[in-house]
């Protein structure tokens, strides 16, 4: 209602005429002239003595009332415009696995970053991602999980096979991925054995190797998991994406099992009702990952 007379005023007052006050606001100076009249309507008085030459201005009684008033205006419609400039950049939050944030998505998030979107990342186990996608807390997920709720959409990603990843042995041949090995020739007190996997994956392992015995070595996170293997017969059941991370560092071998576990299948997961800013990040994160899939 007074925004286009109280940025006349304001103009005319920095720069002293309405010359001046024109070109700032690229006006011509009969409109900046025009806007600060309907002000002075709206408000029922006069805020400026206009000089004859219609370049000197002093501000009235009611004017300098005023000026504060403008100003504060001024500075709220700068925040106002600096929020709307905040919400036009391109953001995504994404929720996933600690595995597939660690050994799969880095190059995904450096692409994303590259291009200007603005990323929140975070770690979770997988059956609480889809509740927090469906709470709005997060943008995407993905997750070794379904569990429908719903406001979310779920779709296959991809799917990886669990490995047997062992340290190398110096006396046999340096072989990234040596012959399948039997499953009953690994001992489970030589286990580092990982129990995040999922429910099918403990059904599966419990037939090979009961669930009488504790585990000598229990994890739940990848972090710990290389400084903890101590004797050249340790071995471990891991996602291939973790097993290749390893392998990488020439210190273990990756082994099929001849009678290998399900294979472990990863979900995105986001809801039905995208945040508008999201949706651009989301189209580039989709472009992208096809890309970084495909090399693996």
């Amino acid at each position: 209602m007074y925004e286009n007379g109280l940025e006349a005023f304001l103009a005319i007052l920095r720069h002293g005429g309405f010359g001046a006050a024109a070109e700032e606001l690229n006006l011509t100076q009969s409109t900046v002239s025009h806007r600060l009249m309907d002000l002075e309507t709206k408000i029922g008085m006069r805020l400026l003595e206009r000089g004859k030459d219609f370049r000197e201005q002093e501000l009235t009684s009611a004017g300098k009332k005023l000026l504060p008033i403008a100003e504060k205006w001024q500075e709220l419609a700068e925040e106002i415009r600096n929020i709307a400039a905040e919400e036009r950049v391109i953001s995504l939050s994404i929720v996933a696995a600690d595995t597939v944030n660690a050994y799969i998505f880095p190059p995904l998030y450096e692409l994303l970053s590259h291009n200007d979107v603005s990323l929140k990342i975070s770690s979770r186990r997988s059956p609480s991602i889809p509740m927090l996608i469906e709470k709005k807390l997060f943008d995407i997920g993905y997750a070794y999980i379904e569990q429908p709720t719903p406001n979310t959409v779920a779709r296959e990603l991809f799917r990886e096979n669990i490995v047997l990843l062992r340290p190398y042995n110096n006396a046999e041949a340096r072989e990234p991925y040596p012959s399948p090995i039997d499953n009953d020739a690994l001992k489970q007190e030589d286990e580092l054995y990982f129990c995040t996997w999922g429910p099918w994956y403990e059904i599966w392992h419990e037939q090979w190797w009961g669930k009488d015995k504790p585990h000598l070595l229990q994890i739940d996170t990848p972090s710990v998991f290389a400084s903890l293997f101590s004797r050249p017969e340790q071995w471990s059941l891991v996602p291939f994406y973790m097993a290749r991370h390893f392998v990488s560092s020439g210190k273990f071998v990756i082994q099929q099992l001849k009678n290998p576990p399900p294979e472990r299948i990863c979900f995105e997961i986001r809801h039905r009702h995208m945040r508008y800013n999201a949706q651009p990040g989301f189209e580039l994160l989709q472009k992208f990952l096809a890309e970084v899939l495909k090399k693996d």
